[in-house]
């Protein structure tokens, strides 16, 4: 509450500032009030049409309203504005594969685009551990086995990938998305990423 009122104050004396209103809109968003955030986001992208990362909060804060397709069109923005953010490219494919759901015939050209943007996140980022255990998962979920050991053995060459695998067991505490455990497509994640490494560990 302490920064919204900061923020306030940055403001009212300088109303034209786009990050006073991105600031207000994170710390807005933290305190639970999401439409709020969302106004003061929009006032930022006015003031300032090349704000990426209000784009890409603004986009983060519609996936926790499950505004699914509007998160992806603020993600596709934020990457044109700022094409060398590997977190940009994850979330897009997170929020995509979100979005589609479960695997199927009919959606496996989306998610060609999701394990994509995994890709394009690890070259960015190539330590951005979230990434590659959704490249991992992906491709074991598209019954994909040889893509998905590859996967794990470039994810194991990294410096102590086993303890950032125990920090981030759940993949949703990347976007803290309420509930977002509960969701059939990220327990599948969880399940096939344990049953990866496990395989690993025995070989």
């Amino acid at each position: 509450e302490d920064a919204i009122k900061d923020c306030d104050e940055v403001i009212r004396q300088k109303p034209e500032f786009a990050e006073a209103y991105g600031g207000r809109a994170f710390a807005k968003d933290k305190l639970g009030q999401t439409e709020a955030a969302i106004t003061d986001y929009d006032e930022a992208i006015r003031l300032k049409s090349d704000y990426a990362e209000a784009y890409f909060n603004r986009g983060l804060i519609k996936a926790q309203l499950e505004r699914y397709e509007a998160a992806i069109v603020d993600c596709n923005e934020a990457i044109r504005l700022n094409p060398e953010d590997g977190v940009f490219y994850f979330s897009r494919g997170f929020i995509t594969a979100t979005l589609a759901g479960e695997p199927d015939k009919d959606n496996l050209e989306i998610y060609e685009t999701v394990i994509a943007d995994y890709d394009e996140a690890i070259r960015l980022e190539p330590d951005f551990m979230p990434a590659h255990f959704s490249r991992i998962a992906t491709n074991a979920m598209l019954g994909r086995e040889d893509a998905s050991k590859a996967a794990t053995e470039e994810m194991l060459q990294l410096e102590n990938p086993f303890t950032e695998i125990v920090n981030m067991a759940n993949m949703a505490g990347i976007f803290d998305m309420e509930n977002m455990e509960d969701m059939e497509d990220i327990e599948d994640i969880d399940t096939a990423l344990i049953e990866i490494i496990d395989t690993e560990e025995e070989e």
